[in-house]
Order: C-alpha cells, then structure tokens, then sequence
C-alpha cells in the first residue's frame, strides 16, 4: 500500500524583465596630457642623445633611451621632451610625474623653453636627486612643460617614470 503525502509547496518565482538598452563604449582615441618630443629632440637625436620608441605620442608605454659621454664629463640636453596639455577644459590640469631616476641622470622642467645655464639646463628639478616625484600645474590648454636632462659620464641603468594628470 502507497501512501501519498501531501506537503505544502513553497512557491519561488524569479522575474526577468527584457528591456533593452543601449550602452556605447567608446575607447579613448588619445590622452589629452601627454608626453612628445620637444623642440630640442631633433638635435640631440640626430647626435645620438636621445630616442624615443613604442606607441603615439598621445598614447601610454613609451620608451625614452638616453646616451651619456662616458667618463668625467656631462650630456646636457635641453627642451628635448615637453609634456603637452590638448586638454580643451577650462578647469585646471595637474601634472604628477613619478619615478626614480638612474644615477647620475637629472630631469628638468620649465614652462618656458630651457637654456643652458653652464652645467644644467634651466628650469626646477623634476626628478634625480632624491626627488621622485613632481606636481606640475598646466593650467592653459596648448601649454606645454619643456623637459630636459643632465647626464653625466656615469650615469647606467633604466628606470620608468609614470604621468599621471587630473583635470578640474
């Protein structure tokens, strides 16, 4: 003999409502701060000094290779790279550039195009030094800050700088 029990379901339900909605995703076409060869880099690349490698210059993952003259002496390279605010914002753009240089190698900045000064290039120390990190203020769109490098016979190594910007 069968018995049949009979016990109280419990009754779940799931609703899944279709609707559709459009989302774009667009990738970024290019960074509006971004690193470019200066108007010194021609020069000092056609001698040698200075080579830039890997993606446009308005994307990420580039390579700066450097050359210095070897012994006691130094390589001064002026507005070889300039930092470049394309951003068309009217609100202000802050420049962190992060790293630790190799021994013996000096970043300079300036927003105004560098001189030789007799041992430097003109312009703040960005990095090298004991200075790892830097704050910049771009504050125009079509403003740029003019990088350039102290080398001296020593310097060896490689390092990676980061720039990091924020527009408010």
């Amino acid at each position: 003999m069968a018995l049949a029990l009979l016990l109280p379901a419990v009754a779940t339900a799931a609703v899944v409502v279709n609707n559709g909605i459009t989302v774009n995703f667009q990738p970024t076409a290019n960074n509006v701060v971004y690193l470019a060869s200066g108007p010194g880099y021609l020069s000092a690349n056609e001698s040698n000094y200075i080579g830039v490698s890997g993606n446009n210059e308005h994307y990420t993952n580039m390579s700066v290779y450097l050359n210095a003259v070897p012994g006691s002496g130094y390589v001064v390279l002026t507005n070889v790279l300039e930092i470049y605010n394309g951003s068309t914002s009217a609100g202000s753009v802050t420049v962190w550039i992060n790293g630790t240089l190799p021994t013996g190698v000096t970043l300079y900045g300036s927003s105004t195009s560098q001189t030789f000064t007799g041992t430097a290039p003109s312009g703040t120390v960005l990095l090298g030094t004991g200075v790892t990190s830097t704050a910049l203020h771009l504050t125009t769109s079509g403003t740029a800050e003019y990088l350039g490098f102290k080398l001296t016979g020593t310097s060896t190594g490689s390092a990676t700088i980061s720039l990091q910007y924020t527009i408010s």
